[in-house]
């Protein structure tokens, strides 16, 4: 095949040029025919739209600088159409069912499981045994047999997983011209990739070393690329066009545009001047726009504070008070658990694996044995502080009476007591960061001021301290930032917070119960990208705070 592109290079290139063209003029047909057709959604027609605009502008790009033999013309022309290429696949995969079919092996993929255990064993004692089985005369008549027995065991696990059925099923949806031009233009658009990046062309356009580089680099991305635009990139941006509707999954109508809607509806607050303490919402403000959010006294008047959606102020003031109480208490007990097994006591291996334990557990699951030991009957938190109580009336004298603490249940401790669980569960992870950060200060320096006569209080501060800034500021920044999400604790060991006056709702859980409860999936949308500019700014604060440190030792 490269003969063939190399003997008639000049043709090709042409024919390149001309196939750029063509793919703009179709990019900008589709354009039109889709902004004609009314029964696609206007999320669909818009994303579409600004897509098949783009693809025609660099095609046009690329075709241009081809004509003229430009610089680079090569890597423009492969960028767009693997792009295309890239798209137009997943169209075609999805038209053909394809996602629906790795969904179906993938449930029956268990009752191949042992034909797969045994594939891969006697795989494995076949490459032993060659080695072994060389020397024999019959090594021979080994392999033979081996491959087959692979082939058998290859084939009955196709079988019980239903992989044929499931394949043949694939193609027999290519049903319809739309269909089949889709995969017939996948494989045209590949088949110009790689005529593209055939070392003919690459010589025709004088492809740098540095060029070719980029090129493959971006092959061996594309896995993860996908996977980045389709399950990240994709839903962000979504997320972001959807939070400027109104948008209701439930609703007949169709979304909404309703601008910065959403964003105001959520920071809307009211400020009113109360006569007395007691005076009313509706006296002073528009009940049926906003809600109290708090009153509090101030150079002996009284403020009320309205907001559109207390709700949401009430989940922030939550968030934020489980991040003042969970990031400190983490990251001051990680450093001193760090110090502790820094040391060379025998056995502190061993307490490094205890307290990294916690960290890789799965939430959900800690969750449920935390919500077991808080349990306010038969919990072993309370069984525990009972017999506390009991031994101190016992060596004290005292007559203390225990009641059982409820504590998911009380809305004055429940948010501590999820603050508790989440430190527990962290407090490992943060040790172990800050340990590879003691690791790598120098001991000679440690050795310098003990000769210089400082005690270990003003080595721990004058030198242990400042050197672990950058390790602080991460085990700070990614402590906050796994506060501000935090979720599944609530949802586990509070899975109703509305029951304990929403003392335990959070951001994210506001936001859960917008999206897939109520399925406001705008005013959802824009609660998210609310919270990361919190995220933001709070990360933004510390990063601000880290370098100041650094400029200052």
């Amino acid at each position: 095949m490269n003969r063939f592109i190399k003997t008639n290079i000049r043709a090709i290139a042409r024919a390149l040029s001309l196939w750029n063209v063509a793919l703009a003029f179709a990019s900008l047909t589709l354009l039109v025919a889709l902004l004609l057709d009314t029964s696609v959604s206007s999320l669909a027609r818009a994303i579409g739209a600004f897509s098949l605009a783009l693809l025609a502008a660099i095609s046009m790009i690329a075709a241009t600088k081809m004509f003229a033999d430009g610089k680079h013309a090569r890597i423009w022309a492969f960028g767009v159409n693997y792009v295309a290429f890239l798209g137009v696949l997943l169209l075609c995969l999805q038209g053909m069912g394809f996602f629906l079919v790795i969904d179906r092996i993938a449930a029956s993929f268990g009752k191949g499981f042992l034909s797969l255990l045994g594939l891969l064993t006697l795989l494995a004692l076949r490459q032993w045994a060659l080695g072994m089985s060389a020397r024999l005369r019959d090594g021979k008549l080994f392999r033979r047999a081996t491959a087959l027995l692979l082939a058998a065991n290859a084939a009955v696990f196709i079988l019980q997983i239903d992989l044929v059925p499931a394949l043949l099923g694939l193609f027999l949806n290519i049903n319809t011209p739309g269909k089949a031009g889709l995969l017939g233009a996948s494989i045209l658009l590949a088949l110009v990739c790689w005529i593209l990046h055939s070392e003919p062309m690459q010589k025709q356009y004088k492809t740098t070393h540095h060029q070719s580089e980029a090129i493959a680099g971006l092959l061996f991305l594309t896995p993860n690329l996908l996977g980045f635009i389709v399950f990240f990139a994709g839903p962000l941006l979504l997320s972001l066009f959807m939070s400027f509707f109104r948008w209701d999954v439930l609703s007949p109508d169709p979304p909404v545009f309703i601008g910065l809607g959403n964003y105001l509806e959520i920071f809307s607050l009211s400020f009113a001047r109360l006569a007395d303490a007691l005076q009313p919402l509706s006296a002073v403000m528009d009940g049926s726009a906003f809600s109290e959010l708090t009153r509090f006294p101030i150079f002996g008047s009284w403020i009320l504070v309205g907001a559109r959606d207390a709700l949401f102020w009430k989940s922030l003031g939550n968030t934020i008070a489980f991040a003042l109480m969970a990031v400190p208490a983490s990251v001051v007990l990680a450093l001193v658990l760090a110090a502790i097994l820094n040391s060379d006591i025998p056995g502190m291996k061993l307490f490094r694996i205890l307290f990294f334990i916690p960290s890789i557990a799965a939430i959900v699951g800690v969750a449920m044995i935390w919500r077991w030991l808080y349990h306010g009957i038969i919990g072993y938190v309370n069984f525990g502080l009972s017999k506390i109580v009991d031994f101190l009336n016992l060596f004290l004298a005292n007559d203390i009476v225990f009641e059982n603490i409820n504590w998911l249940s009380d809305p004055d401790i429940a948010l501590f007591a999820i603050a508790i669980m989440a430190v527990w569960q962290t407090v490992g992870f943060n040790t172990v960061l800050f340990l590879a950060g003691l690791q790598n200060i120098p001991k000679s320096l440690y050795e310098a001021s003990t000769i210089d006569g400082a005690g270990s209080v003003a080595r721990f501060f004058h030198i242990t301290i400042p050197l672990l800034a950058p390790t602080t500021f991460f085990v700070v920044a990614t402590s906050t930032i796994q506060a501000l999400q935090l979720f599944e604790q609530v949802y586990i060991a509070t899975s109703n917070p509305e029951v304990i006056n929403n003392s335990t709702l959070t951001v994210v859980f506001y936001l859960y119960q917008n999206g897939f409860e109520l399925f406001r999936q705008g005013y959802a949308s824009a609660t998210a990208w609310a919270l990361f500019l919190l995220i933001f700014v709070a990360t933004f604060f510390q990063y601000r705070r880290q370098q100041a440190g650094e400029n200052i030792y």
